[in-house]
Parts: structure tokens; sequence; C-alpha cells
């Protein structure tokens, strides 16, 4: 009757088993030969070859995906850590919320890190200023307004030589006259 040694590996996560068949068994009292005890030691070490065989075999795999990994990474415009989106072809995005009184919001993002401005011109009326974003803009700007049944359009937008894009924004209550809110900005190109 042959015994079986299990041995196993876990590998982030992933169980390795490899059962090791150990061709001579010995019982108490009787003499054990050394071509019988070496028989086992190749068997043993036959499978401890075939585990680091795996467990190498594992670690080129999770090598590829990482480099896999990061090459997908560098095509995605970081938002915040752990927070990714796909950017156009062009490889633009940045966003701001901007409040009702015309300051930066909670929360912004060019791929830069540049600083993004705003400001309130009068009722309804804003100036958003993305520095570094694009000298060129021939993409698309989304506004959402953060109040229900408001919303806002783009009035116009200039580039400036520091690679600057300033977008005029008015903003309208659900009646077509213009009305402080606040709202989200995104440009895409």
């Amino acid at each position: 009757m042959r015994k079986f040694i299990y041995a196993a590996v876990v590998l982030f996560g992933v169980g390795i088993g490899l059962a090791v068949d150990v061709p001579n068994t010995f019982t108490a009292g009787t003499p054990i030969k050394a071509a019988e005890m070496n028989a086992n030691f190749t068997a043993l070490k036959a499978a401890v070859t075939t585990l680091e065989n795996k467990v190498a075999a594992q670690e080129a795999t999770i090598t590829n995906l990482t480099n896999r990994l990061q090459v997908l990474e560098n095509k995605l415009s970081k938002i915040a850590d752990g927070q990714y989106a796909m950017p156009s072809d062009k490889g633009k995005l940045a966003y701001v919320s901007v409040t009702s009184s015309g300051n930066v919001g909670s929360s912004s993002f060019t791929p830069s890190g540049d600083t993004i401005s705003t400001s309130r011109n009068g009722t309804g009326s804003y100036t958003v200023s993305f520095t570094g974003v694009t000298g060129n803009f021939y993409g698309n700007v989304q506004l959402t307004s953060f109040l229900p049944g408001h919303y806002c359009g783009v009035n116009s937008y200039t580039h400036g030589v520091d690679l600057s894009l300033s977008v005029s924004i008015k903003c309208y209550d659900g009646s077509g006259n213009l009305s402080d809110t606040s709202f989200l900005a995104l440009i895409l190109e």
C-alpha cells in the first residue's frame, strides 16, 4: 500500500495542491534500505520541482497581468486614488463642481493637476477656467445642474496662450430665467 503526502502552497489566494506518491512505506521494527529511502526522496524532489514550476508560472502570470494593468492605467485619467476615467482618443478630461456663488465645489480634476478657477459674473452667469487642459480645444463641454428643474449651457469659450480654456456658462431656472445654481462642468476632448 502506498502512502500519500500532500503539499499545498497558497499564492495570492490561489491554492496550488500537489499529491506525492511515495513508493516505499516503512513499519516499525523492519530494516530500511538506502535504495528505498532514496527512491522516496527522489519522488519528493520531483514533486517539489513540479510545485516550483507551478509557482514560477503563477508568478509569470501575475507579472504579465501587472504589466497589462499598468498599460491600461496609463491610458486612463486618474481622478482620485483608485478612481480612473476613460479619456477620449486625445486623452483630455477635466471637471469641476461649481457652487451657486461661483466657487470651486467639493471636487475637481485636470490631467496635469493644474488649478481650475471659477467666478460668478452675475445672476446665473459663470466663468470656469481650466489651466493646462488644452490650447486647441475641439471637444465637448458637458454641464449638469445640481438643482432640480434648472439647466446650464455654454455661452462661449476662449483659449488662452497658457494652454487654458475659459468657458462662459449661463444657468437658468425651469421658466428660462437666469438663476444661480450649483453645477458640474466636464470637458472631454
